[in-house]
């Protein structure tokens, strides 16, 4: 049946949802459900979440129309990564669109440790151009986001980041997630050489200035929260050697993201504790 009919029977509220592993509609009052999932099929299992009780009961038969089915995977027809799945079979739900809208057909892929998480089509919603992923990783992972251009190839960097969390929800159809393109993602470097990595007791970075200036570094937890935010002048070029001993000893053993700022590069470096 198609997810209008299936689920005719319930009392949908703004931000409701219904997904499988790798598809999910989100319900809105103006327009019904949106999304990349548009049937439900005998034998398949779904995930559910809504804002109000409700006693779900399936119409009996479907009509005549309803039984003319949606391939939703049209994507299939274009040349693209491989998706990966998360081994648990969990997924997050993110409904985002772009600071800036583009020209021309554009994909958002999600990536999680340089693997390819979702791909996701831009829809239309309430003259909104909206991309619903359903992104699985593993925990702890960082997902970051690409725009592809179908017709040149090309791939655009996305500048924000998300902590993946399980069955979350992030954004919904009336404030999505608003992503913006890295402007500056010719000059996002990975130069920094990180001695030891998985560290303990400190850490060593040997960081490449090309001129003089100061040098700025913060170190995040995967759920975004400040744990070191330092600054340093250095007036010299070359290689420039920072030593972290002492700033670290409050940190937990797990994953860390540590970004660095200067002369205009930005880098960032994923570090584990021991």
């Amino acid at each position: 049946m198609t997810l209008q009919e299936a689920l005719v029977g319930m009392n949908p509220q703004d931000g409701d949802l219904i997904k499988t592993e790798n598809y999910f509609a989100m319900y809105s009052s103006n327009v019904g459900w949106v999304g990349s999932l548009s049937e439900m099929i005998p034998g398949q299992g779904y995930m559910m979440y809504s804002s109000a009780d409700a006693t779900l009961e399936f119409p009996i038969r479907a009509s005549l129309n309803s039984r003319a089915t949606k391939d939703n995977d049209d994507l299939l027809q274009i040349d693209l990564p491989e998706i990966v799945s998360a081994k648990d079979g969990h997924n997050m739900s993110i409904v985002a669109t772009l600071k800036e809208p583009l020209s021309g057909e554009k994909l958002l892929v999600a990536y999680a440790d340089g693997e390819v998480r979702c791909i996701a089509e831009l829809i239309d919603s309430n003259n909104k151009g909206l991309y619903l992923l359903t992104a699985s990783a593993e925990l702890d992972q960082i997902l970051t986001f690409k725009i592809f251009d179908i017709e040149t190839g090309e791939y655009l960097a996305i500048s924000e980041e998300m902590n993946y969390q399980v069955d979350a929800i992030v954004g919904n159809l009336i404030q999505p997630v608003i992503l913006s393109l890295d402007n500056d993602s010719e000059h996002v470097l990975n130069e920094t050489l990180v001695a030891p990595n998985p560290f303990d007791e400190f850490l060593t970075l040997d960081v490449p200035m090309l001129s003089t200036g100061s040098i700025k570094l913060v170190m995040t937890d995967l759920n975004g929260r400040t744990l070191l935010n330092k600054e340093l002048f250095n007036d010299e070029t070359g290689m420039l050697r920072i030593r972290l001993d002492s700033e670290l000893n409050n940190l937990n053993a797990g994953l860390y993201i540590l970004t660095l700022s200067y002369n205009g590069i930005i880098e960032r470096i994923k570090l584990k504790k021991q």
